[in-house]
């Protein structure tokens, strides 16, 4: 079996509460905004832990447990919170050849990797998309 060990964005469908907790105590402290628990949530990151068919539960769970946390703490202060969705940079590059030898080769096109992106933003159903 794959180690799912570093792949964070799942304690959104195994441990929602913490991640509620989490999102909750930011708001709390005085932040506007929280991002989804999606920071790996393409196909392209969770091919490394063979689990890119939990692709869409996991960014559609995240982004709820992240609007409950906002809505929860708007309705107790009166202040609007929002949710943003986040990408991560995937382990696949554009713009550098992971191949010395063929300078020219990528291993990912510029239409997967937008297509990933496209696909998280969706899915999390989220105001904005942060793309680190």
């Amino acid at each position: 079996m794959q180690s799912v060990c570093g792949n964070n964005d799942l304690l959104s469908l195994t441990r929602p509460d913490v991640i509620y907790d989490i999102h909750r105590e930011y708001l709390e402290a005085g932040a506007d905004m929280v991002e989804t628990n999606t920071f790996s949530g393409t196909r392209v990151a969770q091919d490394d832990y063979d689990m890119k068919h939990l692709v869409y539960r996991i960014n559609f769970e995240s982004a709820q447990v992240a609007k409950r946390a906002a809505r929860d703490v708007a309705a107790a202060t009166g202040r609007v919170k929002l949710v943003a969705g986040a990408c991560g940079p995937t382990n696949r590059t554009l713009s550098i050849s992971p191949s010395v030898e063929k300078p020219e080769f990528r291993n990912i096109s510029e239409y997967r990797a937008g297509k990933n992106f496209l696909e998280l933003f969706c899915n999390a159903q989220a105001i904005t998309l942060l793309l680190r």
